[in-house]
């Protein structure tokens, strides 16, 4: 490409920026300077949520993971009655059920599909649902991504259709556009596909990735399920923080750690210790009194706990049990890190700015 032509390149995407900054200046809407295509602005929003993508940087810093069950019985003498009704169709399964009540859920609660782009929320166009399929019922068959949306008025029978087809397509060997790019970004050096990678979120940021892009991609969906029952797969849980694996960064979410650590030093200075768990996050809340009493249950010692939000412990008087439950501590006790009021003190400067400015969060934390 000559200078001249790189010139040109330059001054046409100059020119869409500004024509950008002022149309949006005209509509009173201010920054962002581009629209998404997947996704509109969401402006009427509470301050502090807004203010969440800000402090809470990465997914996982907001994610919460909990463990829940169902009884199916008559969802699955429902599918049988229903299977019996499709004739030669595919069957329906509970995969299919749950996809529904997604889809269903999604547009009944439109704030739930929502996503964060640039540190600001956006409502979703519309519902996305992306989900992974094997191209052949093989254990070494590779995984193929399937990504379908569905309107609010969607049936039954419309959703086990259009997922049955989509699968039915993907298993056709023909590859996807999606699978294409894969392909060809597998291929490049790995110096390379870095910097490739880092201009797609570069230009996701700003809102300038293409909607080539962003439509066949399964990762911009409102949910993605994962039918890992139909490999005899229980409950799977991700922990890993985004950010490096070392020391307190796997042990709770950056911002109510920030903020909390913020009064340590009173804490430590009182003679209570202090022990950071190592291995993985940790989220029981335990109070074991005397080898007598244990309380266990959701309730933390914080204000939304003590204040606004629904709380249940139970509290067990038993000596037996709580010599079992200060043996399990004790063990844990062992596997974690002790801070100390020096830590504390010694802590970067910018770890002490940084927790001053989120403990300002801590009545919403």
């Amino acid at each position: 490409m000559s200078f001249c032509g790189l010139k040109g390149i330059l001054a046409k995407l100059f020119s869409r920026v500004l024509s950008a900054a002022l149309s949006r200046r005209r509509e009173g809407l201010g920054m962002p300077l581009f629209r998404r295509c997947d996704g509109e602005l969401v402006k009427n929003i509470d301050p502090i949520r807004r203010m969440m993508p800000v402090v809470m940087r990465g997914r996982n810093d907001s994610i919460i993971y909990h463990t829940t069950q169902w009884a199916i019985a008559e969802a699955r003498a429902w599918l049988r009655h229903y299977n019996r009704t499709r004739g030669a169709k595919p069957p329906a399964t509970l995969f299919h059920l749950v996809a529904y009540a997604c889809v269903k859920m999604l547009h009944a609660r439109p704030g739930l599909n929502r996503f964060v782009s640039g540190s600001r929320i956006y409502q979703r166009k519309a519902v996305w649902l992306s989900f992974a399929a094997k191209t052949r019922f093989a254990d070494e068959a590779p995984l193929t991504t399937v990504k379908l949306a569905f309107p609010a008025g969607v049936s039954f029978d419309e959703l086990v259709d259009a997922m049955s087809a989509a699968v039915n397509d993907a298993r056709s060997g023909r590859p996807s556009r999606m699978e294409k790019e894969v392909r060809f970004l597998a291929r490049l050096p790995v110096p390379l596909l870095r910097v490739v990678l880092a201009t797609v979120r570069g230009l996701d940021h700003v809102n300038l990735l293409p909607a080539m892009l962003i439509e066949p991609d399964p990762m911009y969906s409102s949910v993605f399920l994962a039918n890992l029952g139909s490999i005899h797969i229980g409950n799977a849980f991700d922990v890993i923080s985004e950010r490096k694996q070392t020391d307190y960064k796997r042990i709770d979410t950056h911002t109510v750690r920030e903020a909390s650590r913020a009064c340590w030093g009173d804490l430590l200075a009182a003679g209570i210790e202090m022990h950071e768990y190592q291995p993985t996050m940790f989220h029981c809340k335990l109070l074991i009194v005397d080898e007598y009493l244990v309380s266990v249950g959701s309730t933390n010692f914080d204000s939304r706990s003590f204040k606004l939000n629904d709380e249940a412990n139970l509290n067990i008087h038993d000596r037996e049990f709580a010599r079992q439950q200060t043996a399990i501590f004790d063990r844990d006790v062992a596997q974690a890190k002790r801070i100390s009021l020096d830590d504390w003190l010694r802590r970067p400067l910018l770890e002490k700015l940084l927790d001053r400015a989120v403990a300002l969060l801590d009545p919403q934390l």
